[in-house]
């Protein structure tokens, strides 16, 4: 009897951890899922099926937050994971599955399950509009890759559309593109390389696109300007600084009627000049243009001349300043005759005023005057108004120190009261001729 015991005993010991481990009767709970856990891009349609496994196993605990929401949720008999009642899940969602079970062996096991759900395409639209230049594309990113998507603009626009190498970012190019416009661009579908659409939105995947604003062009003179010295610089500013200043030269984006040679020099990145090598005929009408087109001037935003732009000013009848050492006058002429005369100062004895026919080469609204300490007789005048040079260091000024004008006076300029000097300051334009005689 001893020996048949011990047969039952070792055969007990023997088959019942058989029992806890084959044929589904282990007492220890586990938990698996299919897909597995944190599983990427789950097939919404297919749902999430949880194992809870063990014999005698309990559930105790199932919290489900659906990207970051608690949601109802229930594991029917087969082992789905209904949400709200569903078994299909949302797209582009993240679920976290809380759960805990209790085994018949009383042993507690908590898992937590994650997992993403397919992401459909969505297009990563930008607040403030697009601004597209001529011949390129309107380009919007995307959160995934695509193979398709379509697009709604103005019927009135000539426009294709197409995905880059990487399905990354869908392009749309207009071909009949026109300057200063704003136009609504909407998305209407789009698929994923998942396979999956573009989710509806109300009101609609919209982004705002603007063309480029046409470059300014402001000239100087400007237009109907009258009376300009037939030497005068011209200079024409843009809207912005100018990408491709070189090819205003052989080009005739910059031209004059009447024509001359001249000098086009860009004095800054959006700022062009022309200096005449050879003055225009008094009073001529001067037409400046600036050619345009988008195959001329463009702008750093990529913005061209629309339109050809232009600008007619008049050139001024001859203007001389007439200088009578003899007389101490000085007479201004138009065309030959006197609009204007008045009294002189200019050198005296051993700083006599140089005689020829000159030009004003440059003024100044106010300027110090002097010599140097060690010379003869030296001065210092801080302020002199309105001054006209027109040989070295020799100019027309105003003179308020001395009543003393018929009679010869300066230190070799000439002078005049403040109030001729200012007349003639605003009549005559840098390169009036200046003729000194006796």
């Amino acid at each position: 009897m001893k020996v048949i015991t011990k047969f039952f005993v070792i055969l007990t010991l023997l088959f019942v951890p058989s029992l806890l481990v084959f044929g589904g009767c282990s007492v220890t709970p586990y938990i698996t899922s299919t897909p597995a856990n944190y599983a990427m891009e789950v097939s919404p349609g297919r749902g999430v099926e949880i194992e809870i496994g063990g014999m005698g196993t309990k559930l105790l605990k199932l919290d489900v937050r659906a990207n970051g929401a608690p949601v109802k949720a229930n594991i029917d008999h087969s082992g789905m994971l209904f949400v709200n009642g569903n078994r299909k899940l949302e797209t582009d969602t993240r679920y976290i599955v809380d759960i805990i079970v209790k085994g018949y062996n009383g042993k507690t096991i908590e898992k937590t399950l994650v997992f993403l759900t397919a992401t459909t395409p969505k297009p990563l639209i930008s607040e403030s509009p697009i601004v597209v230049k001529k011949g390129a594309a309107i380009e919007i990113k995307w959160n995934i890759p695509l193979k398709a998507f379509k697009y709604e603009l103005p019927p009135e626009l000539d426009s294709f559309g197409e995905l880059d190498k990487g399905g990354e970012v869908s392009k749309v190019t207009i071909r009949n593109y026109v300057q200063g416009q704003q136009y609504d661009l909407k998305i209407t579908d789009a698929i994923g390389v998942n396979g999956f659409h573009l989710k509806k939105h109300n009101p609609g995947f919209m982004q705002k696109v603007a063309t480029t604003t046409p470059l300014g062009v402001e000239f100087d003179p400007g237009y109907g300007s009258r009376g300009v010295s037939r030497s005068t610089g011209i200079i024409v500013t843009f809207g912005e600084a100018v990408t491709n200043p070189q090819i205003v030269a052989g080009n005739n984006i910059f031209l004059t009627d009447p024509p001359v040679p001249g000098d086009l020099t860009w004095q800054s990145p959006n700022q062009l000049q022309f200096i005449p090598a050879t003055p225009w005929d008094f009073e001529t009408d001067v037409t400046v243009t600036i050619k345009s087109g988008p195959d001329g001037l463009k702008g750093a935003s990529g913005s061209y001349v629309e339109g050809d732009k232009a600008s007619i000013f008049t050139t001024g009848t001859y203007k001389a300043i007439d200088i009578n050492l003899s007389a101490q006058t000085l007479t201004l002429l138009e065309g030959g005759t006197p609009v204007f005369t008045c009294l002189i100062s200019s050198g005296k004895p051993g700083y006599d005023t140089p005689t020829g026919e000159f030009r004003v080469y440059s003024k100044d609204r106010i300027t110090p005057m002097g010599t140097t300490p060690e010379a003869v007789e030296f001065y210092y005048i801080p302020d002199v108004p309105f001054v006209l040079w027109f040989y070295g260091g020799y100019s027309i000024h105003g003179a308020y120190w001395h009543d003393e004008f018929g009679h010869v006076r300066s230190h070799g300029c000439v002078n005049v009261t403040v109030s001729n000097a200012e007349y003639i300051f605003g009549w005559a334009p840098v390169g009036t001729p200046v003729i000194v005689h006796y």
